[in-house]
């Protein structure tokens, strides 16, 4: 009440009233702030957690017994780099066999491609079977709906038809290949050296090994986990919107994310991708968000960290700002405290937007003043 202004708004000079203060007055520090244009942004806060956008989870497709490890947590390798080799020696023998089995079949099927077993068919000729195929085909197909015949003799027809066709439209080449069982043994040769392939883990790309727990002489079986391999310079953040305001968030919003273990810092992102439907148990939106990679320290964000996010869902340009704790209200009218000449002097103001923090004033005061908080 002292601060109370009298006589056409001004009040007395804090400094001085602190200063002369009575018995019974109470005297209360403040804080200014200069009021300036420029842009107020809304946005909407939530929680959520931390995660890498690159990680996976590293499979051993084929039993054994591991024989080396150059993985380790923490470990940073490259794409590529070896992991962890099981023992080979099996896979080795099976792979050169499939391989000897391989030659042996291509013999076969160069013997075959010069001899006369299997002709190589006149276009017209060949046309011609397959119309007459065809035709007796349809005549079963009719017989078998008007009743003539029974389905056994119905089977017959269908089998023969399918045979005599595939043979006829066969490449003369395939049928060696088969007859020759090269096809087999390629197929046999490929499995062969898919296994002895994975006999070595390779990291699919550059990143930090995760949950690693191996040792030389354990032994794995086929879809056992190795280990993970984690890119912890690419994050994302997974958020839950509230029901009611999952209509003001936009794929591209900007962001901004804090941790708890990093005091005084915030860092930029965007909305990656917004789940299309809201989940009928928790009534939110699940909404993902990237963090700038530029702007990631090393090793500073981890992956399961709980965050913070405010997402910018609206911007208003050009509007003059004060700190929202600078607002009063007095007989139902808005106003706030402006120092001039050393006094406290209000000014009825006409208030527009605001966020948690600032409100944009639309009349009373001016850009450059020193508004009272």
């Amino acid at each position: 009440e002292a601060w109370k202004p009298k006589n056409g708004g001004e009040g007395v000079n804090p400094l001085q009233w602190n200063q002369t203060a009575s018995d019974g007055e109470v005297a209360f520090p403040v804080s200014v702030s200069v009021a300036q244009r420029g842009a107020l942004t809304k946005s909407i806060s939530t929680n959520g957690t931390l995660r890498a956008k690159l990680e996976v989870e590293l499979i051993a497709r084929i039993a054994g017994e591991v024989r080396s490890v150059s993985a380790f947590n923490g470990k940073f390798v490259q794409a590529g780099d070896i992991l962890m080799r099981l023992d080979d020696r099996e896979y080795k023998l099976a792979h050169e066999k499939a391989s000897s089995a391989l030659l042996a079949a291509q013999v076969e099927y160069r013997t075959l491609s010069t001899s006369s077993f299997l002709g190589a068919g006149d276009s017209a000729r060949v046309q011609q079977e397959l119309a007459a195929l065809q035709q007796r085909f349809e005549e079963a197909q009719t017989a078998l709906r008007e009743k003539k015949i029974d389905e056994e003799t119905y089977q017959r027809a269908l089998r023969e038809y399918e045979a005599n066709s595939a043979y006829l439209k066969a490449n003369r080449g395939d049928i060696v290949a088969n007859k020759s069982g090269l096809a087999q043994a390629r197929e046999a040769y490929e499995r062969a050296k898919m296994s002895l392939e994975w006999t070595e883990v390779r990291a699919p790309f550059a990143g930090y090994v995760a949950d690693c727990d191996l040792a030389i002489g354990k032994q794995l079986q086929a879809g056992s986990v190795v280990c993970k391999v984690v890119d912890l310079l690419s994050l994302l953040a997974d958020v839950e919107i509230v029901e009611t305001e999952a209509g003001k968030v936009a794929v591209g919003q900007k962001a901004e994310i804090t941790v708890a273990s990093v005091a005084n810092t915030s860092f930029a992102g965007k909305v990656q991708m917004l789940n299309p439907v809201i989940d009928a148990k928790t009534k939110t939106l699940k909404a993902t968000i990237e963090l700038s990679s530029s702007q990631i320290p090393k090793r500073l964000l981890i992956p399961g960290m709980y965050v913070t996010v405010k997402i910018q869902t609206e911007s208003f340009a050009n509007r003059l700002i004060v700190p929202k704790a600078a607002l009063l209200v007095r007989d139902q009218r808005s106003l706030v405290f402006v120092a001039q000449s050393g006094l406290a002097k209000w000014h009825y103001v006409d208030v527009g937007e605001d966020n948690e923090q600032f409100l944009a004033i639309r009349s009373g005061i001016d850009a450059g003043d020193t508004v009272i908080v």
